[in-house]
């Protein structure tokens, strides 16, 4: 057995003519990216078989993204985060083909060929929220992206005819 090109190294067999081997036992196959396992049979008379290979990528770089308030439900200062609505789009930026999970709610989508993906109708209460997203690729790798968002609270609306009363108070 050979891994990436390297010298080939002998492997021995169970009873039932079954292998393992590690990449150590190789000699290399650390870090990310592409490898290719190739191995021969050499029987007992010395007959070696010809060459197969296997080909595969080692990921063990979780997906990084971003998140943002999409412009439309930015109703303050545009890229504040600042909003005075009870629900928001959420946009975000990661790698094409990955998962992205709203941890609040649990729903899923997947990033677009560019990586774009959104969240429409995410709830928010007044004051700060704190939307958290967990990104997972293909490996199973993942990392989690948050964004503060700012709700503003509802105003009060006193009617002329309802029954108040006003208190001041005033330093002396």
């Amino acid at each position: 057995t050979s891994l990436d090109g390297g010298p080939f190294q002998p492997v021995g067999f169970d009873d039932g003519g079954n292998f393992m081997f590690s990449t150590a036992v190789l000699g290399g196959g650390e870090g990310n990216g592409p490898r290719m396992v190739m191995m021969r049979a050499t029987d007992a008379a010395g007959n070696v078989s010809a060459i197969e290979s296997v080909t595969y990528v080692i990921d063990t770089v979780p997906p990084e993204g971003s998140l943002s308030l999409d412009p439309a439900s930015d109703t303050g200062e545009l890229g504040d985060n600042t909003t005075s609505l009870a629900s928001v789009t959420i946009n975000g930026t990661t790698e094409p083909n990955i998962t992205a999970t709203l941890l609040s709610d649990s729903r899923e989508t997947v990033s677009h060929s560019n990586g774009d993906f959104s969240f429409s109708a995410v709830p928010l209460s007044a004051g700060v929220n704190t939307i958290e997203v967990k990104l997972t690729d293909a490996a199973g790798n993942s990392s989690i992206e948050s964004i503060e968002v700012a709700r503003e609270p509802d105003p009060i609306v006193l009617r002329e005819d309802d029954n108040f009363t006003v208190v001041a108070e005033f330093p002396i």
